[in-house]
């Protein structure tokens, strides 16, 4: 692999994955191309899934990727997620059709992840959110049906049954 600046691995990985559509995860480097950044480099990794019903894997195999595993390094340590949930915070309802916030079948695989690699508590929040902000509206994929919830709010719950 020749060397390449962030922006160009991520246009061809990019580019690849959605010509080959096959499931996998891609690791590369490259020198940030922002200007006054330097030599910074990056790795980056994806990982692919067949569909809306294998975001959750994808999630879990993400955090797994960067480490985090049953018996991992955040023994007894908090950890924050901070996903794209913006468009709540601004009062439009959750519609997991479109690609306005993250999916929250990724968020519980990664939650779920660094529970499992020991972290003591892990919190999902983003700057958007409301006091009144209903969790239920952070629903999954029609059909998609994880730790006995369809939203991302159930979901939390069994995993606060499930890791007090």
């Amino acid at each position: 692999m020749g060397n390449y600046t962030r922006r160009q691995f991520l246009k061809a990985s990019a580019g690849t994955c959605v010509a080959l559509g096959t499931p996998l995860v891609v690791q590369g480097c490259g020198e940030d191309e922002e200007e006054g950044a330097g030599s910074t480099r990056a790795t980056v990794y994806t990982v692919l899934g067949d569909g809306p019903s294998d975001l959750y894997r994808m999630g879990r195999r993400a955090a797994e990727v960067l480490g985090l595993h049953a018996g991992g390094d955040l023994s007894g340590k908090a950890v924050f997620i901070k996903p794209n949930l913006v468009v709540f915070g601004l009062g439009f309802p959750g519609d997991p059709l479109t690609g306005e916030w993250t999916k929250a079948e990724i968020l519980v695989g990664i939650a779920e992840q660094c529970l499992e690699a020991g972290a003591a508590k892990v919190t999902i929040g983003d700057g958007a959110q409301g006091v009144d902000w209903d969790w239920n509206s952070v629903v999954f994929f029609p059909g998609n049906r994880l730790l006995g919830g369809t939203n991302l709010k159930e979901a939390v719950d069994s995993l606060k049954t499930r890791f007090p």
